[in-house]
């Protein structure tokens, strides 16, 4: 059932998370988030998640790249690490898999996971 201009949504904070305030047919539900970082304080999560609304989607969108390229980075350290003689194309082949299906790993690049491996 859709929300009406006349239901909106609501939000504010408790001592146990967010709490998510909702109306179907002028009936308030509560819900309440489980806190998404144990170790913070739900007053430091409400700053941080306010602080993640008002930031430009550009800014997001950089945060998530930058968060790959980090994690393409630590992949890369791990297989040379664990293939030292691996080859540039062998090295490119292992970090591919590990964002590619193995189907499509093997119909694009011939790269048999189940036989070569991460």
């Amino acid at each position: 059932m859709a929300r009406t201009a006349c239901c909106p949504r609501r939000y504010s904070s408790s001592s146990t998370g967010f709490v998510i305030y909702t109306c179907t047919q002028s009936v308030y539900k509560l819900a309440t988030m489980k806190p998404l970082f144990p170790d913070t304080t739900p007053e430091a999560e409400a700053i941080l998640l306010e602080g993640y609304r008002k930031m430009p989607a550009w800014k997001k969108w950089k945060y998530v790249v930058d968060l790959n390229l980090a994690l393409k980075s630590l992949q890369l350290a791990q297989i040379k690490t664990m293939h030292p003689q691996a080859s540039e194309y062998e090295l490119k082949m292992r970090l591919a898999s590990r964002w590619i299906e193995p189907e499509l790993m093997k119909e694009a690049f011939g790269w048999d996971v189940e036989e070569k491996g991460y």
